[in-house]
């Protein structure tokens, strides 16, 4: 996206400036790079995908640096001022597998979660949010340990009163085990998953076992290059010959670059800064850049309390089919409205 818009001209001529920070799924790297923001006295942090987001928005929020385009997973992302998702965050991605279960016709559904950390009473909230319009809710909850050598007691446990739903809410790897294991038991349940954690990339390991897996997303996905959005992402990656794995959590980072560069073109060259943008954010008005569905910053989606930072409740529905993610329908779908 930055090369794009800086050989277009740049924002009002001026060429924007990218730097990277990966915090390579470390908290503590996590607040480094919140640390080195700050010090290179950036304007704002974009497109951001940490897993530890209260980390390097906690720096973030101390120096008045607003996120911009973070997947909004973490307690600050979804509370914070400062944090400005391009889509709806964990509070819609679990919503939207909820969705995904009840509209494909799940009567009994069981959540897979981590062993440790709130995915329960995160499952718990949002996902039965989903599930509500289909008089469903969630039987029960299994916890999957990160480092369990045999997982099919827990996958049995999953299945256990009648399952033909399952919502995974636990790390690629654990989605992998689950999907490897699951045709010993001779069992074929609704499988839901979400784009927010699982990709292109997680189900090439697995090949066939990920067949039919339904994905719960907020982007399409890269394979529907019907969109004109789409088609624009791989045309810019293309010129440029990006060999980065392609994703719907890149088009999100992507999106939002573009974003920030037309609000930033509306702005008086001379005087941005992290104040003047959020103003800027949060006067915009209804935003909709393609391929995402429509937002505004200054409407956020009020469905999900206690998440006071979800401004898209749109969602789509995608499919594992031989060994590409396909759009079920191509059509963004609100869950609220």
């Amino acid at each position: 996206a930055v090369a794009a818009i800086n050989a277009a001209g740049g924002v009002n001529g001026r060429p924007i400036e990218l730097l990277i920070c990966d915090d390579e799924s470390n908290p503590n790297l996590s607040v480094e790079c919140g640390r080195q923001a700050v010090d290179e006295g950036v304007v704002a942090v974009v497109g951001a995908t940490s897993g530890f987001g209260n980390e390097y928005m906690g720096v973030l929020v101390d120096a008045g640096i607003p996120s911009i385009g973070n997947l909004s997973r973490s307690q600050l992302e979804l509370t914070s001022p400062l944090s400005f998702p391009v889509g709806g965050g964990i509070a819609t991605s679990l919503a939207a597998i909820g969705y995904g279960l009840g509209e494909y016709g799940a009567t009994t559904v069981h959540a897979a979660i981590p062993a440790t950390g709130n995915a329960a009473a995160l499952a718990g909230l949002f996902l039965n949010a989903g599930l509500a319009p289909y008089g469903l809710g969630l039987k029960g909850q299994t916890g999957f340990p990160p480092d369990a050598a045999d997982i099919t007691p827990l996958v049995q446990a999953t299945l256990e009163g009648g399952t033909d739903g399952v919502a995974f809410v636990m790390s690629p790897d654990l989605i992998n085990k689950y999907l490897l294991t699951l045709p010993n038991l001779g069992a074929d349940p609704l499988l839901v998953s979400s784009t927010l954690v699982y990709s292109q990339t997680n189900f090439d390991i697995v090949g066939d076992a990920a067949e039919g897996l339904i994905l719960a997303g907020q982007i399409l996905p890269p394979s529907y290059t019907e969109n004109p959005g789409v088609q624009q992402y791989h045309d810019e990656l293309d010129a440029i010959g990006s060999d980065a794995p392609r994703s719907e959590l890149a088009i999100n980072s992507w999106a939002a670059v573009h974003i920030v560069a037309d609000i930033m073109r509306t702005m008086d060259p001379e005087g941005i800064d992290s104040a003047s943008l959020v103003a800027a954010l949060e006067s915009a008005g209804e935003i909709h850049f393609e391929p995402l569905p429509p937002f505004n910053w200054a409407e956020p989606i009020m469905a999900y309390p206690p998440a006071s930072r979800v401004f898209s409740d749109y969602v789509v529905l995608s499919e594992v089919r031989n060994g590409q993610i396909v759009a079920l329908t191509g059509e963004y779908v609100s869950l609220t409205r």
